[in-house]
């Protein structure tokens, strides 16, 4: 979320709201479906997916902006792989 702050205004404001309401989410509702192995998590979560269109939306002005938009998108990108992953662990342990 520190690189929320190369796009401040609007921009930065949203993308720390997405943020905040996905680890919100999997910390209330996933985690704990996890731990009981009840957890599908065979949806996309739709916070990460909204952070990622708002940030290849953006357009930079810079090349600071460009290297944080950069990252950004890594990051998100990351988290959903890491998403799918215990996806996918999760049904498997659930067989």
């Amino acid at each position: 979320m520190i690189l929320a702050a190369a796009f401040p205004g609007e921009s930065e404001t949203r993308f720390r709201s997405l943020i905040r309401s996905y680890v919100g989410d999997a910390v209330a509702q996933e985690w704990p479906m996890m731990a009981r192995g009840t957890a599908t998590l065979q949806v996309i979560p739709y916070s990460l997916t909204e952070a990622l269109q708002l940030t290849l939306a953006l357009t930079p002005s810079s090349q600071g902006q460009k290297i944080a938009q950069h990252e950004i998108t890594t990051a998100l990108e990351n988290a959903l792989d890491a998403d799918d992953s215990a996806s996918s662990s999760v049904n498997r342990r659930s067989i």
